[in-house]
């Protein structure tokens, strides 16, 4: 995507024979919680696999970089250092924070 969001699939993550397929494309509507507020884009991200299929569960580590902007920090009138990415479950209807990420503060970017 031209804002500098990107997902990085690495060989043999995927467990099936074939070629992936990754959409990342800006949620229409992302999903509201109380007292959750985006700091960034929301995603939608999908892989299938050669038959068109959802994989859900993967072999491997999957990078995902999310770009933000300094306005967008201001808005919130919260600190960079405080934000993080998420996840929103579907099942128990949450965004779940991911513990395990990086975040580059001259790039404006969380990985």
């Amino acid at each position: 995507i031209s804002d500098g969001a990107r997902v990085v699939v690495p060989p043999k993550a995927a467990a099936s024979a074939g070629d992936i397929t990754i959409t990342l494309k800006p949620a229409s509507e992302p999903p509201k919680e109380s007292g959750i507020e985006p700091a960034s884009k929301i995603y939608d991200i999908t892989i299938k696999d050669a038959a068109n299929q959802l994989l859900k569960d993967l072999a491997g580590v999957v990078e995902i970089t999310i770009p933000y902007r300094d306005e967008d920090i201001g808005k919130l009138k919260v600190a960079e250092a405080s934000i993080f990415p998420a996840y929103f479950d579907e099942t128990v209807k949450k965004w779940i924070r991911i513990e395990n990420f990086t975040q580059d503060k001259i790039k404006n970017v969380i990985s």
